[in-house]
Order: C-alpha cells, then sequence, then structure tokens
C-alpha cells in the first residue's frame, strides 16, 4: 500500500524542539570530534583530563609510598630479629624466640596464598606503569602551567 504524502502548497512546517538553540547537536548517535565541539566545551574537558590525570598521579605516588614504608618496615624486622646475639640469651629466651618465629611461619603459611609468575610479573610491570603514569601526569601539569602563564591557555 502506497503512502500519500499531503501537499501543504508553498507552506514550510517544521516541529522542532522547544528551546532548542540552532546549530546545536542533540546527543551522540553520531560521534563528536573535537571540530563539532565549541571552544569552551574544549577547555572544559582539557581541564577535566588534567584534573583526572593529577588525580590519577596522586593515587599512584601515594600506593608507591605505602608500599615503599611496608618494605621499610619488613626490612627493620628482620634486622632487628637476626642482630640478636643467640649466644647471650638465655634458655627461657631462645625458646620464646624460636616459638615466635614458628608461629609467625606457620601464620604466614596459612594466610598467604599462591601467587603465579604471570601474577608477579604483572605486579611489577604495574609498579613501573604508576611511575611512568606519575611522571606523565606531572609533565603534563607543567605543560598545562607554562600555558596558563604565557596566557596561551
Amino acid at each position: 500500500m502506497k503512502k500519500e504524502l499531503q501537499y501543504y502548497g508553498r507552506q514550510l512546517y517544521h516541529h522542532g524542539i522547544l528551546g532548542m538553540k540552532w546549530g546545536k547537536r542533540n546527543g551522540p548517535p553520531y560521534p563528536l570530534d573535537q571540530s563539532s565541539r565549541s571552544s569552551a566545551e574544549r577547555k572544559t574537558q582539557k581541564s577535566k583530563n588534567a584534573e583526572r590525570t593529577a588525580e590519577y598521579a596522586n593515587r599512584a605516588s601515594s600506593i608507591n609510598e605505602d608500599a615503599r614504608r611496608v618494605n621499610r618496615g619488613i626490612g627493620k624486622l628482620k634486622r632487628t630479629a637476626s642482630s640478636q646475639d643467640v649466644s647471650k640469651m638465655s634458655d627461657e629466651e631462645l625458646r620464646k624466640l624460636v616459638n615466635r618465629l614458628n608461629m609467625e611461619q606457620q601464620y604466614s603459611d596459612l594466610t598467604s596464598r599462591r601467587v603465579s609468575k604471570g601474577e608477579t610479573y604483572l605486579d611489577e610491570i604495574m609498579d613501573v606503569a604508576g611511575g611512568v603514569l606519575a611522571m606523565t601526569s606531572s609533565a603534563l601539569l607543567i605543560y598545562a602551567n607554562i600555558s596558563k602563564i604565557r596566557g596561551g591557555g
């Protein structure tokens, strides 16, 4: 069945959206590239990206700092345990120390989970990636601040 078109003569009928501005597109079913955005939208997007980058850099640096603190604490514990002179200890002190070390070993065996080689490799890669992310974000922040000082941004 063929649909018939109604003819209104030489008049143009348009039923748009009230309040819609000419030239504004109403959301993406189409890709938004940089050329279709206004300069204000591009500036807000740049500032949002800079804030996200700074936030990620802060997270990465805090994680790295936490790991360093934990490693320092473990190193101190190992040094204090190994620096005690066994010949100067009484039988009771030595028995307590051996008992304590055995209990710590048993606890770590019970609570530790096996870590595969791939997981340790991935952890190492993520540590390096965190450092790279921190350096990149600081470089981007320096660049943004220089462009603000020069008056270009």
